[in-house]
């Protein structure tokens, strides 16, 4: 009996390897690649001039709060004014329209590998009646003729996940296709923080959503964390603003009022505080939702350890420091479950030092002044990145990507560069398979790495650039990205 048992599960465990086999995910072994960087005597050196730092702050406080002459701030009259009208005023209506297309499934898509059909939790394509739903709870005409209505000016009371159409429900490609399925829901945009302003564009029908315009984009949020403001809060929040802005560092930091938890809030948030310390917290201003709809000020206590004051000076001691924060934390495409994406995990480390950064990867790059290799063989990219590089002041993007180079290391007797990065994985030239990673780390770029012989070097990608940050102020054209 026992010798039959032990054929049974040596035949079941011999179906599941062979079933495994034939996923198109495996796993990316990291053990040979070192997660800390060495420390050196000029850790403290300034990686940039602090007019250009300076530049750069007042830059993001003008798309967050309307403070400077590059004024694209949700409270802005005459942004949002400009947004609405104009060639802008078909432009949320169309938008709108081409969301639902996008989410609308072919008439016959039974097929697992069927491409771009959107499946949801249950492994199975949604049918007409779901995006009809969906539609009409989105109530298209009231996006027609849009007037700006100050009384819209409101701001994020919660963390909030933004949807390009009013759901929760995830859209997922088959995962038979590697690099599809979960966790790539194409329906999640992103999160915004704690704290962010926002200008109420319309409401769904059930009134359980919003369609936002925040410093980054243009998305549906559910309504119960978004809170109106009127001018009396406005002008108080930026007040506030102007005496001393913090930026949260530390994922997930409980907000407490009176013992009372009030919420959390995630890495790269930023928000108005008190110039001094308390022993070693620091009083922080947060909005809260009043049950009338509208937002009011609350103070709460914040670990020091947990947050910086704005700007955080730019040297790779600093920039370190915000790094340890996030090295090691799960990807979450679009901000899922409050994880970074590639994105996401630049965005947290530069928003501290004073840095408006766009929120996906393809916008990131107009950050500052670009230099193209794309034209370069694999080779001469890595050799011109370890020879030109600025450690800790230069992105790197290949088409869907984005990553910091922080430095060069030594393999085999060979220079190459080192990234940091949020990564979901890597993958062979023919893309049959997804080597998965899976979370922020650091990770030299090689032109074939002898532990997965056959993945692609991301050296070798079709788009290859590199984006200096350390001088010149990217002039970020807010319609580009929101529409």
């Amino acid at each position: 009996m026992q010798k039959m048992l032990l054929s049974i599960f040596l035949w079941v465990m011999f179906l599941f390897s062979a079933w495994a086999d034939n996923l198109p995910i495996a796993v990316f072994p990291m053990d040979n690649y070192a997660q800390k960087l060495p420390i050196s005597g000029n850790d403290g050196a300034l990686l940039t001039s602090q007019g250009n730092q300076l530049e750069r702050f007042n830059n993001l406080k003008s798309h967050y709060f309307g403070l400077g002459k590059n004024d694209q701030s949700p409270w802005s009259e005459l942004f949002i004014t400009h947004l609405l009208h104009g060639n802008a005023l078909s432009n949320i209506y169309l938008n709108e329209q081409h969301s639902i297309a996008a989410f609308t499934n072919p008439s016959k898509s039974n097929t697992f590998n069927s491409r771009d059909i959107g499946y949801g939790i249950n492994y199975l394509p949604y049918d007409n009646k779901w995006i009809n739903t969906i539609s009409n709870n989105m109530q298209l005409e009231q996006f027609k003729n849009l007037k700006y209505n100050k009384s819209k000016r409101a701001i994020a009371t919660n963390n909030l996940e933004a949807y390009a159409v009013p759901t929760i429900d995830p859209w997922f490609l088959s995962y038979t296709r590697a690099g599809n399925g979960f966790p790539f829901n194409l329906n999640l945009l992103s999160n915004i923080n704690l704290g962010t302003s926002l200008y109420v564009v319309g409401e769904s029908q059930d009134k359980a959503w919003l369609l936002v315009i925040t410093p980054y984009f243009m998305a549906w949020v559910k309504a119960v964390g978004v809170a109106y403001t009127d001018n009396t809060f406005i002008n108080s929040w930026i007040h506030f603003t102007n005496k001393s802005m913090i930026a949260i560092i530390t994922p997930n930091v409980s907000l407490i009022n009176n013992k009372v938890i009030l919420g959390s809030a995630l890495a790269g948030t930023i928000l108005p505080a008190i110039s001094k310390n308390t022993n070693d917290k620091k009083i922080v201003y947060i909005p809260v939702r009043e049950i009338n709809g509208y937002a009011r000020i609350l103070s709460v206590y914040l670990n020091s350890a947990d947050i910086v004051t704005m700007p955080l000076v730019a040297t790779k001691k600093n920039i370190m420091l915000l790094i340890n924060k996030l090295i090691g934390r799960n990807y979450g495409w679009g901000g899922f479950m409050g994880y970074n994406d590639c994105s996401g995990e630049m965005q947290a480390i530069f928003t501290p030092l004073g840095y408006f950064m766009p929120r996906n990867s393809s916008q990131q790059i107009n950050s500052g002044d670009v230099f193209d290799l794309s034209s370069f063989p694999a080779a001469d990219r890595m050799a011109y990145l370890v020879k030109n590089g600025k450690p800790f002041m230069t992105l790197v993007y290949i088409k869907g990507h984005i990553m910091l180079y922080v430095g060069n290391v030594k393999i085999n007797k060979e220079e190459v560069p080192l990234v940091y990065q949020n990564i979901w994985g890597i993958a062979p030239p023919d893309r049959s398979k997804k080597y998965i990673i899976g979370s922020a780390v650091f990770l030299p770029l090689m032109l074939s790495y002898p532990e997965i012989s056959a993945v692609d070097s991301i050296l070798d990608r079709d788009v290859f650039k590199l984006v200096y940050l350390n001088n010149k102020l990217a002039d970020i054209n807010m319609l580009n990205i929101i529409y």
